[in-house]
């Protein structure tokens, strides 16, 4: 079948149409061939926001404002609606909030999820909000150094003013003598510290020789030192092993013995108490002693008195 150059034409339009139209609607980020979820948000003000301009989430481009309007009910609040991917889950108390996302003012809106488990169905109303401009950004950020930069000219002027009176005053100058007079008291007090130890040189030379002399005595017995203190160590050691309380114990048990010994000899129990005790009978027992003495002295010079024996038999 052959098509003339008019039905040619025609289709040819048509399809030029159709990609300008398909082109159109993609650069404005429309794709006809995808249904998007439709949702909404009310805003106070829009500073700037233009229709195709991008939804974002997590700074991704998930869809794009559709329409912008009045809400027609007499106030001056803004109707929003804008469009996502489809089967894209909300969660409920999700902010919708216009951003600027460069430099020249260029406008989005970022959807900050809450943690709610529960979410919206196309058609409902976001919650809004709007962040500040680049301008208040930077107004806010300057602020405060603005501020500080007020204080320190404040601070420049009184400290300038001060020296002002000070030098009106004549105080200046008084204060830079007392200077001048105190860096000669400097000079001479150093004078003086130089005599003072260039005199006592020899004394100071002497010194450091018996430091350094004892120096050498300590280090020649730094290996006394250390077998002293190994001995000590020894010591301790061997009184921590041995049974000490042992030995305590039984000198204590043996001291009590001769305590109660000791009672028993002045309460006069015993031969050894009534010795101790009994003045007549240590008298009996002196004079027995002496006498046995006398006895045994006249044995010796008489032994013919007690003893008489014969090689003949009895005489």
């Amino acid at each position: 079948m052959k098509f003339s150059k008019e039905i040619k034409v025609g289709l040819l339009l048509i399809f030029s149409l159709v990609v300008l139209i398909i082109g159109f609607n993609f650069l404005k980020g429309k794709n006809l061939f995808v249904k998007e979820d439709r949702y909404f948000a009310v805003y106070e003000k829009i500073d700037g926001l233009k229709t195709s301009d991008i939804i974002v989430l997590n700074g991704f481009r998930i869809g794009r404002v559709e329409n912008i309007d009045l809400m027609g009910d007499g106030s001056s609040r803004i109707l929003v609606s804008f469009l996502v991917r489809p089967n894209l889950q909300i969660p409920r108390r999700t902010v919708a909030k216009i951003t600027s996302t460069d430099l020249l003012g260029t406008k989005s809106i970022t959807l900050e999820f809450s943690d709610s488990p529960n979410f919206y169905t196309p058609g409902d109303t976001l919650i809004a909000d709007i962040q500040g401009d680049l301008a208040d950004e930077v107004r806010r950020e300057i602020l405060p150094v603005k501020n500080r930069a007020e204080e320190l000219l404040g601070s420049i002027d009184s400290l300038f003013i001060t020296a002002k009176s000070i030098l009106d005053d004549g105080q200046i100058v008084g204060a830079l003598q007392q200077f001048e007079n105190a860096i000669g008291n400097l000079a001479k007090t150093a004078g003086r510290i130089d005599t003072l130890v260039e005199d006592e040189s020899n004394n100071i030379a002497i010194i450091l020789d018996n430091i350094k002399s004892i120096s050498t005595n300590l280090e020649q017995q730094n290996h006394e030192l250390a077998r002293f203190i190994q001995n000590m160590a020894d010591i301790s050691d061997s009184l921590s092993t041995s049974n000490l309380k042992q030995l305590i114990a039984n000198a204590e048990a043996t001291f009590e013995e001769i305590n109660r010994t000791l009672v028993k000899m002045n309460e006069g129990d015993g031969s050894i108490a009534m010795l101790l005790n009994d003045p007549e009978l240590y008298e009996n027992l002196n004079n027995a002693s002496e006498n046995l003495d006398l006895l045994i002295k006249d044995l010796k010079d008489n032994p013919q008195r007690y003893v008489r024996f014969s090689i003949f038999g009895r005489p």
